[in-house]
């Protein structure tokens, strides 16, 4: 046996590489460090998205601006818009209606948001206000659904070249007193749309079965006393693998989601989200603090002297508890709530716009719905309904609205990329005096834009000084960026772009360094050893010997630089300390000691 030891104790001095990457930033920011491998998480960033695709690191979509599109002519069709390819050409058309002018139509997009044409659906609908599009009949074209108030209808017309330019009207219901909103589900889940529908004036919340191509529709009340019953948002609240709806009633002063209780749309269970909403007129689902349940947007109050944007946070992930969180006390007239990840980062922000005031805005969630920025995207007189598609095809979201009083439909476009972001990694724990050798990573680095990195490092992980000159090409040597001899270090990536239309991307950063434990002092008696023999095989036994009790780490590494086990940052006794590690695959592993002023390292090999 003392043969074996005096063998393993020649080893602690062999140099061999050790290297640490990373691939994943998907979870998120606030991990400081030290950390013994960088996983998914990182320190901190800005303007970078790190979600948006799994892997890579990208710059941010930019704000939006407030250089406006109008669609010409539009200004009597405009109060509602909402988008859809109507003609399956593949570019966003947009589709309207005039309360006004008792109309509904669609725009045909045909150079990229630039020029429009219109084609009339109905020019006869009194009070036309909602409006969707889905292929109710099932023939593989797209058919548009709408509701008029004033006519008391819920109808839908049948697209009946395909193209959009002949079409064919359906009623569904004509005595639905004030319908307002429409939307489209399969609600009872056998391939066929549904509708969802509003009664303002019948304070009900409605949805109709389709019976089959769209010829007979069966009406199933989900509320009937929902005072003034403005909006309908289909989300699945309980998670159950149904349809539940929402809805937002402006004399009931309430936002409430209808629970699908049987799955088929026949029993419904009414659940408060939240009462004394002054005027609620608007609300949304969505995954707002990021915790894996819906939660809700909601707006309301209709004068100049009253009007909250605020969300509602599914506090125990059964949608029957809610607590409120004001995004803005004091948003005037808000007329819809729409949500949206605006700026790319990967959580939803919520948009809407001011009846009162003539303006839409847009509030960035910046921290899991703890924190809100206030974002005026533009002067609008009286915004209606706000949507959001990508009208111009360059791959990026545009925000349009209609308005109340016969403004043009518009549309705004964003910024593109930011410019300029960085991201800061977690301080790497390498557990030992290091020789660093290369810096490398993958990257996707178009021309207009640039990426780089900066190091640092230190033994102290408080303090790690100044960080290096910026390097833009990989490899990099390692070792003229920091010193030799540090434990800890840290990387800074920062990317540029000239060009609104395109960024840099990165999909993977790695260092090597050699160890070098030359805070060793060969007269102290610490060891480290492998007890079960080199090579070992899939059971090994590391005992840690050592001059004094002290708190101590065992780290063991497989090739590729990876903790396959660690004891945690322990109190160890004085003389012997054995752990066993089992199921050890085939391999080369280095095993790391780290004590309280010094690190000592051993290799083994498992064959089995």
């Amino acid at each position: 046996m003392r043969f074996m030891l005096t063998i393993l104790l020649c080893t602690v001095t062999v140099v061999f590489a050790v290297t640490a990457q990373q691939t994943d930033w998907s979870g998120g920011p606030g991990e400081p460090g030290p950390v013994l491998e960088w996983e998914n998480s990182f320190n901190s960033s800005d303007e970078v998205v790190y979600t948006e695709t799994p892997g890579v690191l990208s710059l941010a979509a930019g704000i939006l601006t407030d250089a406006a599109t109008e669609i010409e002519a539009s200004a009597m069709y405009s109060i509602c818009a909402y988008a859809e390819d109507v003609d399956l050409d593949g570019d966003m058309d947009i589709i309207a209606t005039s309360f006004v002018d008792n109309k509904i139509l669609w725009w045909e997009n045909l150079n990229e948001g630039i020029s429009w044409q219109s084609h009339s659906i109905s020019s006869n609908l009194d009070g036309a206000f909602g409006a969707v599009c889905a292929d109710v009949d099932n023939d593989g074209d797209n058919d548009i659904l709408g509701a008029a108030m004033g006519a008391d209808m819920v109808i839908w017309w049948e697209n009946l070249d395909g193209i959009g330019t002949s079409w064919d009207e359906h009623m569904i219901d004509d005595n639905l007193d004030g319908a307002k909103s429409v939307a489209v589900v399969d609600m009872d889940e056998d391939g066929l749309i549904d509708v969802v529908a509003s009664a303002k004036s019948d304070d009900q919340v409605v949805w109709y079965r389709n019976n089959g191509s769209g010829v007979s529709w069966t009406k199933h009340i989900i509320v009937s006393d929902f005072d003034c019953a403005m909006s309908v948002y289909p989300f699945d609240f309980d998670n159950d693998g149904d349809w539940d709806v929402l809805s937002a009633a402006k004399l009931d002063g309430a936002v409430r989601w209808f629970e699908n209780t049987n799955g088929s749309g026949t029993t419904w269970t009414e659940h408060s989200v939240g009462e004394d909403l002054y005027y609620a007129r608007g609300a949304c689902a969505g995954d707002i603090d990021g915790d894996g349940d819906a939660d809700v947007f909601s707006a309301n109050g209709i004068s100049k002297s009253s009007g909250t944007v605020c969300w509602w946070e599914n506090t125990d992930g059964t949608a029957t508890n809610w607590i409120q969180h004001v995004i803005d006390p004091e948003f005037h007239g808000p007329f819809s709530m729409l949500q949206f990840d605006v700026d790319q980062d990967g959580d939803l922000d919520a948009i809407s716009g001011s009846l009162s005031e003539n303006i839409i805005c847009w509030w960035e969630n910046q921290n899991s719905g703890t924190a809100w920025e206030k974002h005026i995207l533009c002067n609008y007189y009286a915004p209606s309904i706000i949507s959001a598609a990508d009208l111009n095809g360059d791959g990026s979201i545009e925000l349009f609205a209609g308005s109340l009083y016969s403004f043009n439909i518009t549309w705004w476009k964003t910024y593109g990329y930011q410019q300029e972001g960085w991201l800061v990694s977690s301080i790497l724990d390498t557990g030992e005096d290091s020789e660093w050798n290369t810096l490398e990573w993958t990257a996707d680095v178009p021309e207009t834009t640039s990426l780089g990195i900066s190091m640092r490092s230190s033994w102290n992980e408080n303090d790690l000084g100044e960080w290096s000159d910026t390097v833009y090409t990989s490899p990099a040597d390692l070792s003229a960026m920091i010193s030799d001899s540090d434990r800890f270090v840290q990387y800074c990536i920062v990317m540029k772009s000239e060009s609104n239309d395109t960024t840099p991307s990165l999909e993977q950063i790695q260092i090597s360094w050699d160890p070098l434990s030359i805070h060793r002092d060969d007269t102290q008696l610490n060891e480290l050893l492998i007890t079960t023999g080199n090579p070992a095989g899939a059971t090994l036994a590391v005992n840690c010997l050592l001059t004094e009790a002290q708190t101590a780490q065992l780290i063991l590494f497989d090739l590729s630089g990876k903790a396959v086990y660690t004891t945690g940052h322990l109190q160890m006794n004085k003389g012997q300390n054995e752990f066993i590690v089992r199921d050890l695959s085939d391999g080369l592993y280095f095993a790391r000691l780290n004590l309280e002023d010094r690190s000592i390292n051993a290799r083994v090999t498992v064959l089995h």
